[in-house]
């Protein structure tokens, strides 16, 4: 029988009501395995880890983590022990937006043009670099994790953009990822292994809705291309229709609560990680938890 672990996320991670999303999704994705024949021997939270606990030893790691300093102490563990990680430490921190940025754009993967401002650049070349893209609304984001706390992302017109800036690397004491504003419909992804994928709009639409057929496919391939290239097995993220069959990226992140989605995703998750390290059947499964999630009008 193989083990499993648990690694939940740390709440400074997951404001709010993400806190008990994330949880729910770690939990029914660990019955899901039990239920495949897979034994729990334990498990910690992300703050636990950094404190130094030392994690039972397992055959697989279902890891939330996203900070650094657990990143660090949890690679020393699977270089250790051999342990399969989903996601593994190095994919968590591929996630980092700063990483992100420079893996995403040398891969030439269809991700929104980012400029990094950190203490060796400025402002004004960043200004500079929009400036000639032609748009005079920016978004700038935290350049390690996603959005922790109101002020993380912010939109800004051309003429804002030294100020912002510069209020929040005095805050985060760290780079800024500056980015151009991009028209179209925003879709928010969700994806698992190299099949699974489930989207949604991220906002009201202004007009009525883009045909699906038109972008699904090249979201997938997007999305898949983005994960592969960050390391990740279980993965959401953001992307703005720019054009009919264009979907470029804006964010990807490393287990996302999937909260739209979460009672299938939880099933394909298991079954992802059941297939990977046993090769026992999958599809079978995810199609019965999709019947049964479709008979109750879904979630």
């Amino acid at each position: 029988m193989s083990s499993f672990v648990t690694i939940r996320r740390s709440q400074r991670f997951s404001p709010g009501r993400h806190a008990e999303n994330d949880s729910w999704i770690l939990d029914a994705t660990a019955r899901g395995l039990a239920e495949l024949g897979w034994s729990w021997v334990g498990g910690l939270s992300e703050d636990e880890i950094e404190q130094g606990h030392e994690l039972p030893h397992a055959d697989l790691v279902l890891n939330m983590a996203q900070g650094a300093a657990s990143a660090a102490r949890l690679q020393a563990y699977q270089d250790e022990h051999g342990a399969h990680f989903v996601n593994a430490p190095a994919g968590v921190l591929g996630c980092h937006r700063v990483t992100a940025v420079a893996r995403l754009q040398d891969a030439g993967a269809p991700w929104v043009p980012s400029f990094v401002v950190t203490a060796q650049s400025s402002s004004r070349a960043a200004r500079e670099w929009l400036a000639k893209l032609g748009e005079p609304r920016a978004w700038i984001k935290r350049g390690d994790v996603h959005a922790m706390a109101p002020g993380d992302v912010e939109r800004v017109e051309l003429g804002e953009l030294d100020q912002a800036v510069a209020r929040m690397r005095a805050r985060l004491d760290g780079p800024v990822i500056v980015q151009p504003h991009l028209t179209g419909p925003i879709v928010k992804f969700y994806g698992i292994g190299d099949g699974w994928l489930r989207w949604l709009w991220a906002e009201p639409l202004d007009g009525p809705p883009p045909d699906p057929d038109s972008f699904e496919r090249p979201l997938h391939q997007a999305a898949l291309a983005a994960a592969s290239c960050l390391g990740l097995d279980v993965f959401g993220g953001d992307a703005a229709l720019v054009g009919p069959g264009r979907p470029m990226l804006i964010d990807v992140n490393d287990w996302p609560s999937f909260a739209p989605f979460r009672e299938e995703a939880a099933l394909a998750i298991a079954d992802h990680v059941h297939r990977r390290a046993r090769g026992g059947p999958c599809a079978a499964r995810r199609e019965a938890g999709a019947a049964k999630l479709a008979a109750r009008g879904g979630s």
